[in-house]
């Protein structure tokens, strides 16, 4: 796996040894993260006065999912966790992430207000009916109808 400058300039640096895929450069700007030979492989590199590649080291075994071209994991702020994909399993834990929960929040509170939850204090702000669907008629002994 080589590097080259965006410019094109300088000619091209090799940074793995042997085959290297998917690098991600840290948030430094000095280490080249890749995955090779079944490990994950940090490269620190200095750019002045010449590029140089001053080491290599392997971080741990690499058994998540890869693609071979564009990278399939990301490296954390302080370069000290990465976030991989994993094979499925029964025994894995699923990630499940919730959007719209504080509209749903609301609406919940409006709808038990009175029951005597520290919900009750809410403000409860109904939004309005979409147009294309008729306001609810209300019967006092019925059953809401549209």
């Amino acid at each position: 796996m080589y590097v080259i400058a965006a410019s094109g300039d300088g000619g091209r640096h090799q940074i793995s040894t042997e085959f290297g895929v998917e690098p991600v450069w840290g948030p430094d700007g000095k280490t080249l993260y890749y995955r090779a030979g079944g490990k994950m492989i940090a490269a620190d590199i200095v750019t002045s006065p010449a590029f140089t590649v001053t080491s290599r080291e392997a971080l741990f075994t690499d058994h998540f999912l890869g693609t071979r071209s564009t990278a399939s994991y990301d490296v954390s702020r302080d370069g000290k966790t990465f976030l991989m994909i994993g094979s499925s399993s029964e025994s894995a834990q699923r990630i499940v992430v919730v959007t719209g929960w504080l509209d749903e929040l609301k609406d919940r509170c409006c709808r038990t207000r009175g029951s005597g939850h520290w919900w009750d204090s809410c403000r409860c702000t109904r939004r309005a009916e979409p147009a294309s669907r008729p306001p609810l008629r209300r019967h006092p002994n019925r059953v809401a109808t549209q």
